[in-house]
């Protein structure tokens, strides 16, 4: 690493050519008198009080020793001497100069082309533009653009890292999918991937290989692998993570007769396997809808003031969705008021009816705010995950924004609250919460907004985002 500092400009190295310096003693090089030259450049007067060094002493009679070969090489700038385009800025000193000068002729100061691009990918007029948050999305998943292909490809990357619990990678993925979405013109090479804000380096190769092959071979490694095919294969059942299917694969399990005739099976493991293709289908719009009506009737039933919003991709406006989650809430009603009402009045009515066809886990019945298990319409014999979540009139604003979703844009809008000093969650909006050296919390905090989610948006400084727009 160079570093600057201010030299000795009467030593050889910065004497012009056929200058001989006085026998006396070494002189530093001053402003050209004006009459030498008319296109000389004029340095201003000094303004500031200079440490003066022993070898910098000059005599007065040596300012003037200046040689006429200087004069002549003033309209051919030589190393040492100001360009007449380079001329200082006029509350600029002689010092303030040179440094200046010294900073723009840096070896690392280059003009590389990918420098250059990677600066003005980052530059924003507002640092808070680069949160995912404060971007508006369409909504329609339907039209990919100009780089449909690309989206495809890397969507079922992003599903096969999200299979094997792998979710930096899968996030990753995901954060690229929803840049690229965005792209008015078709990306085909690494470096226009690159300028794309929230892409890197990898997936930017990933990008150009699938535009110019059409395929991906990493994507088709892990197609072709029969032990990863195993894995997907377990994990799409209901109670199986990674690391019970890896023991199963290891016991040298392959399908999912296997498990049934051979492997040790929790109850709840039993039931995803025997609906196995219900829990793994997209449930329509139409029949969440249906799900979500007979649980709104019977607990107005029990009580006509309760609440009951339809979250996650239903209310972000899809047309399926992988389960149904119901939010329920009753106002000025505590939390174990709800809870009493659910898990002792609700869930028995809709069991008894054969509604509730299964309780697959459930919150501790003393302080639990979630119930898990899966529902059956009158007329129909397939199976879908439901999830019953309570909250207080008072968490609702911060409850329909985290279990909105999606994931993306709730990790963004916790990311913003942080740097900007509070802490956001499923049951508020928080200023001044306290944490040690390992950020473990010391405090809660005060509570800034939990009932309202528009003004969470609000002091949160993001546009207001209705749910349809909010990144899935």
């Amino acid at each position: 690493m160079d570093f600057y500092k201010l030299v000795d400009t009467s030593t050889i190295e910065f004497r012009v050519k056929g200058y001989e310096p006085p026998a006396s003693s070494a002189t530093i090089a001053q402003p050209i008198p004006s009459q030498a030259s008319e296109v000389s450049l004029q340095l201003k007067p000094v303004k500031r009080k200079a440490v003066v060094l022993s070898s910098q002493v000059t005599s007065e009679a040596s300012l003037n020793l200046v040689s006429s070969s200087a004069v002549s090489l003033s309209n051919s700038p030589a190393p040492g001497v100001l360009d007449p385009q380079q001329v200082p800025n006029k509350d600029e000193d002689e010092l303030d100069t040179a440094i200046r000068q010294a900073k723009e002729s840096h070896p690392l100061a280059s003009d590389d082309e990918d420098d250059v691009e990677g600066h003005k990918r980052r530059k924003t007029n507002n640092w808070q533009d680069k949160f995912q948050c404060m971007h508006k999305h369409t909504g329609k998943s339907g039209d990919q653009g100009p780089n449909a292909h690309t989206l495809v490809v890397l969507q079922e990357l992003a599903d096969h890292y999200d299979q094997i619990r792998d979710q930096w990678r899968c996030k990753s993925y995901r954060q690229a999918i929803s840049a690229l979405r965005k792209q008015t013109t078709k990306i085909s090479t690494k470096e226009a991937a690159m300028r794309v804000y929230g892409i890197g380096s990898s997936i930017a190769e990933k990008i150009e290989e699938i535009v110019r092959t059409t395929h991906l071979r990493k994507l088709d490694f892990a197609k072709l692998d029969e032990r990863q095919q195993i894995l997907n294969r377990f994990m799409k059942i209901y109670g199986v993570g990674l690391h019970a299917a890896e023991n199963f694969a290891s016991a040298g399990y392959k399908t999912i007769d296997d498990l049934l005739q051979k492997a040790e099976l929790t109850d709840n493991q039993r039931i995803g396997i025997d609906h196995y293709d219900d829990f793994n289908s997209r449930v329509p719009r139409a029949e969440v809808e249906k799900h979500a009506g007979i649980v709104k009737k019977a607990l107005k039933g029990l009580d006509k003031n309760y609440i009951v919003n339809t979250m996650g991709s239903y209310r972000r406006g899809a047309q399926d969705s992988g389960d149904i989650d119901l939010l329920i809430t009753k106002p000025g009603a505590s939390i174990d008021e709800i809870r009493t009402t659910v898990m002792d009045r609700l869930v028995p009515l809709l069991t008894k009816h054969k509604f509730l066809v299964a309780a697959l886990a459930q919150t501790s019945q003393a302080d639990g705010t979630k119930w898990h298990g899966a529902s059956c319409l009158p007329d129909s014999s397939t199976w879908r995950r439901i999830d019953l979540l309570l909250v207080p009139e008072e968490e609702l604003g911060a409850a329909l924004l985290y279990f909105t979703g999606n994931d993306i844009f709730n990790r963004s809008m916790r990311l913003l609250a942080s740097k900007k000093g509070m802490r956001l969650n499923q049951r508020g909006l928080y200023k001044d919460v306290l944490r040690d050296y390992g950020r473990e919390k010391l405090s809660e905090g005060t509570l800034v907004e939990g009932k309202d989610e528009r003004k969470i948006f609000e002091a949160l400084g993001v546009p207001w985002r209705p749910p349809e727009h909010r990144i899935c």
